[in-house]
């Protein structure tokens, strides 16, 4: 995002993208719980998007059953592995954990600086971005049908996090 402004862009015009999917691969070793671990190539596809390598949120719910499920610190960010399949993904814990970006100033070492969530308006606002965007609406869970975790669980971890108020949201003119 600093690069952005850096070169140009206003920082009241740029979103900060969260994903509503995860990338999916078939392993060489089955249930190898390793990120490392070879690949043969793209995941099976999932019942909704029907793209290898590729799950809406709402798809991983239900690979959650039976999968091995990790939490890599470092990266902040869940996967699981289920027989021959592993999924990266975000889920509403990595998003509340996540950083959006290095704080400005902070020295990152080519790594996500972790922000308490409560930080996280702060930081959008304290940098005057626009606000925050869910890649893609569509792949939440909006019927609670997948993740018994309500409708919308991405969704709502975001307004959560932003502190978003649907009524105090007044339409524009």
């Amino acid at each position: 995002m600093d690069q952005w402004v850096r070169k140009g862009a206003p920082a009241e015009k740029l979103l900060v993208g969260m994903p509503a999917f995860g990338n999916s691969y078939t392993l060489r070793l089955s249930r190898s719980g390793d990120p490392a671990a070879p690949i043969y190539g793209g995941g099976s596809p999932g019942r909704y998007s029907n793209l290898p390598g590729f799950l809406a949120y709402q798809e991983i719910c239900p690979f959650w059953q039976h999968a091995n499920i990790y939490f890599d610190d470092d990266q902040v960010i869940v996967y699981a592995v289920k027989g021959d399949q592993w999924v990266g993904y975000d889920d509403r814990n990595s998003f509340m954990k996540k950083s959006l970006s290095c704080l400005r100033g902070a020295r990152c070492e080519g790594r996500t600086a972790i922000i308490p969530s409560t930080n996280k308006a702060r930081w959008l606002q304290s940098n005057n971005f626009g606000g925050a965007t869910l890649w893609a609406l569509n792949f939440d869970d909006h019927s609670d049908t997948q993740c018994n975790q309500g409708s919308y669980p991405l969704t709502n971890t975001l307004k959560t996090i932003l502190n978003i108020n649907a009524a105090e949201c007044p339409a524009k003119d």
